[in-house]
Formats: structure tokens, sequence, C-alpha cells
């Protein structure tokens, strides 16, 4: 079914354990495996600093999007 896979990994736990479903998938399907390396290249520092100065903006952004919502949905059932 499968020629090829391309399998990401991080070294996570979920990464190492889903190699073996992998494996067993290539061999059954005789397909050749290439493994791709993924990081994450901010430091750990930075991102929480992101998701500090977005905390208040999500909140913002939802009731955004809850009112277009709400005002789509009014159009329709005018129409």
């Amino acid at each position: 079914m499968f020629k090829y896979l391309l399998v990401p990994v991080d070294g996570s736990d979920v990464s190492k354990k889903s190699l073996k479903k992998v494996a067993a998938l290539a061999k059954s399907d005789g397909a050749a495996v290439t493994l791709v390396y993924v990081s994450n290249p901010l430091p750990p520092w930075f991102i929480r600093i992101v998701r500090w100065v977005m905390a208040p903006l999500k909140k913002s952004i939802q009731k955004c999007v809850m009112h277009m919502q709400r005002m789509y949905l009014k159009k329709l059932r005018l129409h």
C-alpha cells in the first residue's frame, strides 16, 4: 500500500512508541522509512513569554469569533 513513510520524531515517548508501529507497517508493505528529527528552535523561556502575552488576547479573539458566528447565523436565518 505504501512505498515510502516519512516519520517525524522528536525523542518523546510518543514518537518512540510510534516507531514500533511504523516498523511493522513498513515491513508489511515493503516500504522505505525516512525519519525526520523535529525540534523546537525557540528556547522555552521565549515560548513562556509568548504564551503569557497571548493569554489575554485569546479570550478577546474567542469573543470576536463567537460574535462573527452569531452574525453569520442570523444573516442565514433572514434569507
